[in-house]
């Protein structure tokens, strides 16, 4: 998760909000208006403004994004970005202030994470040519329950 994540506004230019994240290497904005979260925009959002960088960020934005606590079981985050296809969730503070954008990218780096730690667990599955494989199929088996 990233903390305290740069945001925009309903108003900005897509331009401005496309340099922004090039600059950062970022893929997601939340769009705040009055302190309170009205919408997301993503790089995909923009990637096709070339002709109009002057169009603001409220015609472009996804309205009521997807958002969660800094107390929300990640479980429950990880499994509704999954469900829903998320790219991903703004968390907000306990004063519904963003606090921070958990993405895709992050599960993905907390699921490696993980999986290194399930290998150093268990050191004689470790490197195995089927080992991916096993992990697949143990996902298909809990996704389709």
């Amino acid at each position: 998760m990233t903390r305290y994540p740069m945001t925009a506004t309903r108003g900005m230019l897509a331009g401005r909000a496309l340099a922004l994240m090039r600059e950062n290497k970022i893929r997601h904005l939340p769009i705040v208006d009055d302190g309170s979260v009205v919408g997301v925009v993503s790089e995909r959002d923009l990637s096709g403004i070339r002709e109009n960088k002057d169009v603001v960020l409220n015609r472009l934005m996804s309205d009521d994004p997807y958002v969660a606590r800094l107390d929300s079981p990640l479980s429950e985050v990880a499994s509704a970005m999954a469900a829903e296809k998320y790219g991903c969730t703004v968390v907000l503070n306990e004063n519904d202030e963003v606090a921070g954008i958990f993405t895709t990218t992050d599960a993905l780096a907390l699921l490696s994470r993980l999986l290194k730690e399930r290998e150093k667990m268990s050191p004689s599955s470790s490197g195995r040519r089927d080992e991916f494989a096993r992990y697949m199929d143990e996902w298909i088996e809990w996704d389709s329950s």
